[in-house]
Formats: structure tokens, sequence, C-alpha cells
């Protein structure tokens, strides 16, 4: 969580690259080629912050994997432009926070 030690560790995803991450979600996108995608929402559900951080990078991936001007290394290795049909999140209903 927010302020401990592991997330200062360059190891977790809340520290890595965002370039990266996403380029590696949108490889994985374009070559499985789903309809949907499914992530956390933007508080991370609980605000962990590496559920925050792949919530963001999901999405990002999810607009980017159909634009052919993104990641052109991999459309040069024969990855096509993929657009899933939807981006869902996960969510925590409010009453379990009560």
């Amino acid at each position: 969580m927010v302020g401990t030690p592991d997330n200062f560790n360059p190891a977790c995803l809340h520290q890595a690259d965002a370039a990266d991450v996403v380029g590696r979600i949108v490889r994985i996108i374009r070559e499985v080629r789903p309809q949907v995608l499914l992530t956390h929402d933007p508080t991370g559900g609980y605000g962990h912050p590496d559920h925050i951080a792949i919530s963001a990078h999901t999405t990002t991936a999810f607009y980017d994997a159909s634009d052919p001007t993104k990641y052109p290394d991999q459309i040069s290795e024969g990855l096509e432009p993929w657009a899933p049909r939807k981006l869902q999140y996960s969510v925590f209903p409010k009453s379990r926070n009560a």
C-alpha cells in the first residue's frame, strides 16, 4: 500500500516504466485478439498502487492496440492492430466499505 517499503521496490508494477507495460499489454491484445478487457477500476479497488497502475496501463493499451502508429515494431512483426469491443472494470460495491 501507499507509503510502505514494498512500493519502493523497483520490481513492483507501480514503479515500472508505463510505456513498457502498455507495450506488453498491447502485444498481448494484438496476439490474443480479445473481445473484452477486464481490469481493476481506476481506484485499484481499494487503493493498491499496483492495481491502480495496471488499471491505467490496461486502459491506455485498450486504445493503443487499435492504433497502427502505436508500437510500430509490433506491426512490422506481423501483429495487426486490434480493437477489443469493451473495456470493463472490476469494482467493489460501496456497501463492502461500510
